[in-house]
């Protein structure tokens, strides 16, 4: 019994200590890598998913998350025995922003889910651009190490 619990306890500080390691790498690569300049939101694509919990709706062909329009997602969601707070917004953000390197206009794109409701077309944003490779752009997502940037 205590044998077991040892081991659980083991594999739990090896996942948090990899976790935080990862994400210290990231932080790292992304404050000496590139640098914060800020970015426009081009568009912004919607969509919404169904899951509560571990049940979800699948697409029959390769039983990943269906995605669907948002309007059409209450009906589905009513028609498959889920409440409508099991209904998930994802969005598809495209920005441009002026490298560092060349001072060109590129391009970059992002997901989120979650509370996605602050993201739209033609908001500014910071987003790190690389200090070499001009097409090279990152958002930090949702790193503890790193301050939110708004992307």
């Amino acid at each position: 019994m205590f044998g077991r619990l040892k081991l659980i306890a083991l594999a739990i500080v090896v996942i948090g200590v990899g976790g935080a390691g990862l994400m210290m790498a990231q932080a790292y690569d992304l404050n000496t890598n590139y640098t914060l300049v800020d970015a426009k939101i081009m568009s912004v694509k919607t969509e919404c998913f169904i899951k509560a919990g571990k049940e979800k709706i699948v697409t029959k062909d390769t039983d990943e998350l269906a995605y669907m329009d948002c309007d059409l997602a209450p009906i589905v969601a009513k028609q498959h025995g889920f409440k409508e707070s099991a209904i998930k917004k994802r969005v598809k953000v495209s920005y441009d922003y002026r490298s560092p390197v060349d001072g060109r206009v590129y391009s970059g794109d992002f997901m989120r889910t979650g509370d996605v409701d602050g993201v739209r077309e033609g908001k500014m944003i910071q987003v790190h651009a690389h200090k070499t490779d001009p097409e090279a752009s990152r958002t930090t997502g949702l790193n503890l190490f790193l301050q939110d940037t708004g992307a």
